[in-house]
């Protein structure tokens, strides 16, 4: 009977061990699948844009502060000592909105679809101009507004900028005065005379793969996002205060405050290690490679509890 038995159970492990080899080829070739389509990722995104994240604008006033005072050296004589110090004003958007449209669009590398946007954007709010606390002589400096997207090589067209109802243009680069880097700034001449507060309107349409984020860099921040696509994966720090989802695509709704999320003090951080985002990515509503995983998973399983289940009844 034991020798029945054994001979048994080594028949039926030999049977799942050669079911587990081949569920394991099954598994490999999955996630060699898997490594596949996250290159594909990697090169639609080096030649297209990469996941994008919006931060700004912000205003920065820099400017020259000069005290002088009187100091008695070693041998009882006055002096006078000069001290001069490059600094900056930074102000946040008292308030920011953001507005926009995200386009989906599918880009093929060999087998594989990767899903791309591209952001028609209009971001509008008010800076207020807040002289800070300064000392001795101050010599003002050209003023700008600085901003940072994730991918320059996203940005589609010119972008459209007014300040106080002036247009003005946007450049590459800006000086890096504080923890973050940011790459876009708009050179505000002859700011200093426009006294109290700074209206502004930026138009610009940006490319990207899969993700976008949307800094809350604003005293109290509106975002508004639609598109045609189904299954959006909402993320970042902040989930939508409202959204419809639906066949036609969605509608999401964020309303975020200062007071609830550190933005604006992340900005300030030097070095900058994290930045509170409102994002949202063009997820795909079956991911065959998922699927396939846990089916592989759920194979072992069942495999196991029927054989053993067969071992033990037997």
């Amino acid at each position: 009977m034991n020798k029945v038995l054994l001979q048994k159970a080594l028949a039926i492990s030999v049977l799942a061990c050669v079911i587990l080899i081949a569920l394991r080829m099954v598994s490999g070739v999955i996630d060699d699948r898997q490594k596949y389509r996250d290159a594909a990722v990697h090169s639609i995104e080096a030649s297209y844009a990469g996941p994008q994240v919006l931060v700004g604008p912000v205003l920065v006033r820099p400017y020259t502060q000069t005290v002088e005072t009187t100091a008695v050296d070693d041998w009882g004589k006055k002096k006078t000592v000069v001290r001069k110090q490059e600094l900056t004003a930074t102000s946040f958007p008292r308030e920011l909105n953001v507005h926009g449209a995200m386009l989906p669009s599918e880009r093929r590398h060999g087998l594989y679809k990767v899903e791309v946007f591209e952001f028609q954007a209009e971001l509008n709010g008010r800076l207020d101009v807040v002289d800070p606390l300064t000392e001795g002589t101050v010599v003002w400096g050209e003023p700008y507004l600085e901003l940072s997207v994730a991918d320059v090589r996203g940005i589609v067209g010119t972008p459209k900028v007014l300040v106080n109802g002036v247009a003005v243009p946007m450049l590459q680069g800006a000086p890096d005065t504080t923890g973050w880097q940011p790459n876009l700034h708009v050179p505000l001449h002859g700011m200093n005379a426009w006294k109290g507060h700074l209206d502004f309107t930026i138009q610009m349409n940006l490319a990207g793969t899969e993700t976008l984020g949307i800094a809350p860099v604003g005293d109290s921040n509106h975002l508004e996002i639609r598109s045609s696509w189904k299954s959006p994966l909402f993320g970042g720090r902040f989930l939508p205060r409202t959204r419809d989802v639906g066949n036609g695509g969605f509608r999401a709704a964020w309303d975020v405050s200062s007071l609830a999320s550190a933005t604006q003090m992340q900005l300030e951080a030097n070095p900058l290690k994290s930045l509170d985002l409102m994002n949202v990515s063009l997820t795909t509503l079956v991911d065959p490679y998922t699927l396939s995983s846990r089916a592989v998973k759920y194979g072992i399983l069942f495999e196991l509890l029927t054989f053993g289940g067969f071992l033990i009844l037997s």
